[in-house]
């Protein structure tokens, strides 16, 4: 059944595929964000971090959260790279150029959904409440990701020969 879906729509099956298996790589990114926000770096949260884009102060869950996003974005990154490599794209170029520039776009990403947070988190907690408006927060940064990474990927790193 699959096979005959994957054959007269190869590109949609391929963002099926990339879909269905970055949630592994979201439940590594929710799983690692939660622990890490709400029971490691828990003493980190009241400690204002403000440095070049990114401004966490205490209200917006300070260094921890900052901590937290960042920690939990590179572990879903890194899974992520190999599950859509080697599973969805079945890339044939080469892997090092292939990890450099993945390397290179999970920096950029990064770095806006790092601060995409900044710009929002604050309304959201008012409306919601701190514990709910985080995994909001993450949520909304990590669906912005995957709307940008799907093209990127396919079409500029993980490339067939």
């Amino acid at each position: 059944m699959f096979d005959k879906f994957a054959a007269a729509h190869p590109d949609l099956w391929e963002f099926i595929k990339f879909a269905a298996l970055g949630i592994i790589a979201s439940l590594t990114e929710v799983g690692s964000f939660a622990l890490l926000n709400y029971v490691l770096l828990v003493p980190y949260k009241t400690i204002p971090f403000s440095w070049w884009l990114f401004d966490y102060g205490a209200a917006k869950g300070g260094l921890g959260t900052f901590l937290s996003l960042t920690i939990s974005y590179a572990l879903a990154q890194l899974v992520n790279f190999f599950v859509q490599r080697n599973l969805t794209f079945k890339a044939t170029n080469g892997r090092l150029a292939s990890f450099v520039m993945y390397a290179i776009s999970v920096v950029g990403m990064y770095l806006f959904i790092t601060w995409l947070p900044t710009v929002f988190i604050e309304p959201l907690y008012a409306a919601v409440g701190a514990g709910p408006g985080a995994i909001l927060t993450k949520m909304i940064c990590m669906t912005t990701g995957f709307l940008i990474q799907f093209p990127l990927n396919k079409f500029v790193i993980m490339r067939k020969k």
